[in-house]
């Protein structure tokens, strides 16, 4: 697909958003309400500066981004949502030492502008995705919260009422975080095609129903990736490597740009493949051969299961 060379940036807070617009001629620079009549305005700001087609490029800041990237790809813009870390890493390369909303809006403009098809554009999600995610993020926020108390319980806590609370505290939780699985369980089986590619990705040897609804949920369409090594680089598995010259040659690392959480919860079903999956056990033995470390072994079993769950 051909991305329209007309760049709009779009800094996003919480209650306003800046935009920068490159359509060939002098930046134009504007401010708008983060609500659905500052969207409004957009459009009208874009109608009379000519440029009702074109890239947008804003930042995955929170949520607040959400409500307004719907609205521009409802208004049939193409749209992409560019981790904040590779903006950060773009500013260092630029050299940008002044920072403001403005300036970042034509940051983000102008990243668009080098970087081009090489971003992904932007899809909404159905609703019953839209809620599996938001199960799943649940899920997540209650196991922390249970890992927390246990922490206390086992090493912090000495006064017995004290105790008493954190212990209820976590059977309350334990029974919320049951509740929740039952919910992401059914709302997969709901789905037809969710519950036949979480059938598929269960047939991967390490791949149980936990990280099947976490794929689901976060990549619930292979086709928006063009290739594997996109979908790995989206989850942060891809190397990053530090060379230059002969006296600058670091140990390679995985890049860490994605999914954090995706990444931990990979980690248990790669060591489970290194021993039960054919291919990555195959892949394991040939690096432990070469000499690599264990760590380095389940990484790259880590990115070898994605590459199997984007295939299935």
């Amino acid at each position: 697909m051909q991305y329209h060379p007309t760049k709009l940036g779009i800094d996003i807070s919480k209650r306003t958003f800046d935009v920068c617009l490159l359509n060939g001629s002098k930046p134009k620079f504007e401010k708008f309400r983060n609500d659905p009549e500052g969207f409004k305005k957009l459009e009208s700001w874009l109608k009379k500066a000519r440029s009702t087609e074109l890239h947008i490029g804003m930042e995955a800041t929170g949520n607040y981004w959400k409500a307004l990237a719907r609205f521009l790809n409802t208004s049939g813009h193409q749209v992409s949502v560019i981790n904040p870390l590779k903006i950060k890493r773009y500013g260092g390369y630029r050299l940008h030492s002044n920072k403001t909303d403005k300036t970042d809006a034509m940051m983000i403009a102008n990243f668009c502008l080098q970087e081009d098809e090489n971003l992904l554009l932007w899809q909404d999600v159905d609703e019953e995705t839209r809620h599996l995610r938001d199960l799943i993020q649940y899920r997540g926020s209650i196991l922390t919260m249970l890992g927390q108390i246990k922490n206390r319980i086992e090493s912090i806590v000495e006064d017995e009422s004290v105790l008493l609370c954190q212990l209820e505290d976590k059977a309350h939780w334990e029974q919320r975080l049951e509740l929740v699985n039952q919910e992401v369980e059914a709302a997969v089986k709901e789905s037809e095609a969710m519950k036949k590619k979480n059938a598929l990705l269960q047939t991967i040897p390490g791949i149980g129903s936990v990280m099947a609804s976490y794929f689901l949920a976060f990549i619930p369409d292979v086709s928006a990736f063009k290739t594997s090594r996109q979908v790995v680089a989206y989850f942060g598995l891809d190397p990053s490597i530090q060379e230059s010259g002969t006296s600058v040659k670091k140990q390679s690392r995985i890049s860490k740009k994605g999914n954090a959480t995706f990444r931990g919860k990979l980690y248990l079903p790669a060591i489970v493949a290194v021993r039960f999956n054919p291919v990555i056990k195959n892949l394991s033995e040939r690096m432990t051969a070469s000499g690599h470390l264990k760590k380095e072994i389940y990484v790259a079993a880590m990115r070898k299961l994605v590459i199997q769950m984007y295939g299935v």
